[in-house]
């Protein structure tokens, strides 16, 4: 947050006619004073002066707020910086539940805070260390939820289907799998199936949704207004993209940030009693991944010893008598295609 900061001002001197920001507050109240304190002290500086060396301030808050501790807490703030900040961009990610951070940075984090307090010792500084370290989940609790959630994951995982995708561009010869109605977990009338494919570093879907009535199914747009199927991925490098696409093709996108592209090539097609998409998903790895973070899925082939995990939906509005419907290839108790934990397994083979 403070480097975000510094650069967001850096950028508006001159051009902005005024200024607003948000800080944590709850009933008034600031909700985490501690944790907040470095970002509201390096706002204030900018705010002033807009052309400061944020490094320089950093490590002036640090040498004056935290005294003999402040080598150490500028080592908490540069290890946050690189290890606690939540780049990923999946749902859940910057809302404060660190889902995203694995369990030994989490509680190295608080190593070093811990380090700081001992260097701070029992005066106004050691106060101010122990004031952030108050406001975090302890580590015995944050072990405890770790177990939770890994027990959660496990359970989950283990009553997953598996899709097995063949490996070529022939999509006949893949094996095509069933979608079920979220509420009864059962195949339904409406039947949709999918069959999965990797081509040339492109993941291959095929997407067929009966209905007998396509001429007056409904398609919108903006793709929410209407009937449409969702596509959620999970890769070794990225825990959520999210694709969901129209019976014209058209596309709403995201990682789940709006700003993300997929670039997917998409042909809809319609029959007499179905409507049906094939989609094209590029993949690119790492190093092109990181040159263009916007675009494109970030991954390796899925295979047995390295899956992904993904989801595929389809929502059906409400008509021709029918209540509104949404299926799923990996039933999900509450939020749907939206939940990682709840992916089905993909593999090509």
């Amino acid at each position: 947050h403070p480097r975000a900061t510094a650069r967001e001002l850096k950028a508006l001197k001159g051009i902005s006619s005024g200024d607003t920001g948000e800080q944590s507050q709850f009933g008034g109240k600031w909700k985490v004073p501690g944790i907040e304190n470095v970002t509201l002290y390096v706002r204030s500086q900018f705010l002033w002066n807009a052309d400061l060396d944020v490094d320089k301030v950093l490590d002036e808050y640090c040498q004056d707020f935290y005294g003999p501790a402040a080598k150490q807490m500028k080592a908490a703030f540069d290890f946050a910086e690189a290890n606690l900040a939540i780049n990923d961009t999946s749902r859940g990610a910057g809302r404060g539940d660190m889902s995203n951070v694995p369990l030994e940075v989490a509680l190295k984090f608080r190593e070093l805070l811990n380090e700081a307090k001992a260097a701070a010792g029992d005066s106004v500084y050691g106060k101010r260390v122990d004031l952030i370290i108050s406001e975090m989940v302890s580590k015995e609790e944050l072990i405890a939820r770790h177990e939770v959630e890994k027990k959660r994951i496990e359970a989950a995982r283990a009553n997953a289907p598996t899709a097995v995708g063949v490996d070529g561009s022939d999509l006949s010869k893949a094996q095509e799998y069933s979608l079920k109605n979220i509420k009864t977990g059962k195949e339904s009338q409406l039947k949709t199936s999918f069959k999965a494919a990797w081509d040339k570093d492109a993941l291959i879907l095929e997407i067929t949704c009966q209905d007998p009535n396509v001429k007056n199914i409904s398609s919108a747009s903006n793709v929410y207004d209407g009937e449409y199927v969702a596509i959620t991925i999970k890769t070794q490098r990225h825990t959520h993209y999210i694709l969901e696409i129209n019976p014209d093709g058209l596309i709403v996108e995201g990682n789940p940030a709006r700003d993300w592209k997929s670039l997917a090539e998409v042909k809809p097609e319609r029959g007499e009693d179905f409507w049906r998409l094939t989609v094209r998903i590029p993949v690119v790895g790492a190093n092109e991944a990181e040159a263009d973070p916007n675009h494109r899925v970030a991954g390796e082939k899925p295979t047995p010893n390295s899956p992904w995990f993904i989801n595929v939906g389809r929502l059906i509005h409400a008509r021709d008598g029918r209540e509104k419907e949404i299926q799923l290839f990996s039933l999900s108790p509450k939020t749907g295609w939206h939940d990682p934990v709840y992916f089905g397994k993909l593999e090509i083979k």
